[in-house]
């Protein structure tokens, strides 16, 4: 056999262990996992035409899409066009209405689109010209919120003066001008709405007060000219008692609880992000940590792997082999053997997977990061677990041939099961046959004689029965084996 051409793979594929294939179950999981990828990938090929459409039109509309909402630049800036889109429909709107207009009052009408425009002109060059400036940010919030208001009232006001005018040419059709104009009275409420999206209590606050002034001066000048009734303090107890008086206070009320109410939601919203944010900040910190300590976790694993002699690929192999072996004499069905087999040589197959490497440029780990980060730490503690296995069994072979050895073994560094006994059997059995700076190598006949005289307690009867029974077999496998 050639030793530079033939793998491991290859030379134990030809050996009479030839149903051992130390990726066996590795292949069948990466096949599986494939399959199963592509499967989901098919599905969301099938699905991406449909929901095309719809994702992009949410997307559009998410406030932290793809945003870091600790930087409150970036969250601003998100915030600010996502508003902008929703303005620029309720521009819209606003036209509609202003559309039901009598035809004479048109330019008042054009007027508006004209300050609309130039308000959206300016929002653009706010918004977009430097996102990470977090002043014109601020300002692009305020004029927007002051923006919606302004043509919500100025709306209302034109439509409530087509309203009057009509009544008072007995117009057929001034009760739909009428309807038109309380409908438009609701704009109010959709431009606080529109502000509370900002989750900002002070903007809303200032908003409140301003559109609770602005529309009592409405109530008292527009809708109704409280001004050409009340001349003095008689009149003005006379007009408390009147039907006008009655409707500004319901429209006063209505409109006061619904501002208490959206401060309320702002507030409880404001104080859930900022929690959300502390928490965030927080977790951010503790990923460093921890992708730090798996880091030197991993670095300590790699550093003690190197400068272990011993522990390499050549004796892991042959030892796995053995393990087989006396697997199958004790019974143990397949699934259990290919379970013991891929533990003994998991520090071999698997040490690259001890690395972060690809983590040292993510700044925030998603729910996947997490699962593979996991699945990473678990691959590293068996490896722990099982060099610990390994360092142990050179331990009491250390000890015991300095005559340093008493019949107290000391704590194992692992549970030890059947699988661990299996591992560390064969461990001893090779750091007896093996040189090491410390001893010279036994026989097989010592070597059997030391681990059946000295460290029978540690594994059970059957195990250490069937190891003794077929000892032969084991020399020849362990004698035989070659790369």
């Amino acid at each position: 056999m050639n030793k530079e051409t033939d793998s491991i793979k290859d030379y134990l594929s030809q050996t009479d262990n030839s149903t051992y294939n130390p990726d066996k179950i590795a292949l069948s999981e990466r096949d599986k996992k494939k399959r199963i990828q592509s499967k989901q990938h098919q599905a969301k090929k099938r699905l991406k035409t449909t929901r095309f459409q719809w994702s992009s039109l949410k997307h559009l509309f998410d406030l932290e899409a793809g945003i870091d909402i600790l930087d409150e630049a970036e969250s601003l800036y998100r915030r600010n066009k996502i508003i902008k889109r929703i303005v620029f429909l309720t521009n819209i709107t606003f036209g509609v209405f202003l559309l039901t207009r009598s035809f004479s009052l048109i330019i008042i009408t054009g007027l508006v689109f004209i300050f609309t425009f130039a308000i959206n002109r300016l929002l653009e060059s706010l918004i977009y010209n430097d996102p990470s400036d977090e002043l014109n940010q601020k300002i692009a919030m305020y004029l927007v919120s002051g923006n919606t208001l302004l043509v919500a009232i100025s709306t209302f006001i034109n439509l409530h003066i087509d309203a009057v005018n009509a009544v008072n040419t007995n117009l057929p059709d001034a009760a739909t001008y009428a309807a038109i104009a309380n409908v438009s009275y609701g704009l109010v409420f959709f431009s606080l709405i529109l502000t509370a999206f900002y989750q900002n209590k002070q903007l809303m606050l200032y908003a409140s007060y301003a559109t609770l002034f602005i529309y009592t001066v409405l109530h008292l000048v527009v809708i109704y000219p409280v001004y050409q009734e009340v001349t003095d303090f008689v009149s003005f107890t006379e007009y408390l008692f009147t039907n006008e008086a009655r409707d500004i206070g319901i429209r006063t009320v209505i409109l006061i609880m619904f501002v208490l109410a959206i401060n309320f939601n702002v507030r409880i919203s404001e104080k859930l992000n900022e929690e959300r944010k502390y928490e965030i900040s927080n977790r951010r910190g503790l990923e460093k940590d921890f992708i730090q300590i798996i880091k030197d976790l991993f670095s300590s694993i790699e550093i003690f792997q190197a400068n272990n002699l011993y522990l390499d690929q050549f004796s892991t192999y042959r030892s796995v082999q053995l393990i087989r072996k006396l697997s199958g004499l004790i019974g143990k069905r397949i699934q259990e053997l290919e379970s013991i087999t891929t533990f003994a040589k998991i520090h071999i197959d698997q040490k690259d997977v001890l690395t972060l490497l690809d983590y040292e440029s993510i700044q925030t780990l998603h729910p996947r990061d997490y699962a593979e980060i996991e699945r990473r730490t678990t691959i590293g503690r068996q490896i722990l677990k099982r060099i610990r296995i390994h360092q142990y069994a050179e331990d009491l072979i250390r000890n015991f041939t300095k005559r340093a050895f008493e019949k107290e073994l000391g704590t194992p560094p692992v549970a030890m099961n059947l699988e661990t006994q299996l591992v560390l059997l064969f461990d001893l059995y090779d750091a007896l046959r093996m040189d090491r700076l410390y001893k010279d190598a036994f026989t097989h006949r010592e070597s059997v004689r030391i681990i059946r005289d000295q460290f029978s307690e540690m594994f059970e009867f059957q195990l250490l029965d069937r190891f003794i029974r077929f000892e032969d077999e084991f020399r020849e496998i362990y004698d035989t084996f070659v790369l």
